[in-house]
């Protein structure tokens, strides 16, 4: 299991503090998702659980996704809440 925090948000914010947008935090999941699949067996592939937001990123990364890691989505919540965050 591998936890996230939103990109420009909790532990991030001061490594990205105007945050990404929708596609580059995409590419910024699917990056670290293939890294901790390099390092970590992940079985049969991916599934996504998304909260809020996070359930627009989900989706994002599903869908540009080309290796076929991911096996599955739960999203809760999926819609744009304004979070506090910057780039909402």
């Amino acid at each position: 299991m591998l936890s996230l925090d939103r990109l420009g948000c909790g532990l991030s914010a001061t490594q990205l503090p105007a945050g990404q947008l929708l596609a580059e935090q995409s590419a910024t999941l699917r990056a670290g998702l293939a890294d901790f699949a390099m390092r970590f067996p992940v079985g049969a592939g991916v599934f996504l659980l998304a909260h809020s937001y996070g359930g627009q990123l989900a989706l994002a990364a599903a869908a540009d996704g080309s290796d076929g890691d991911f096996i599955g989505l739960d999203l809760r919540r999926a819609e744009r809440a304004a979070a506090g965050c910057p780039r909402d």
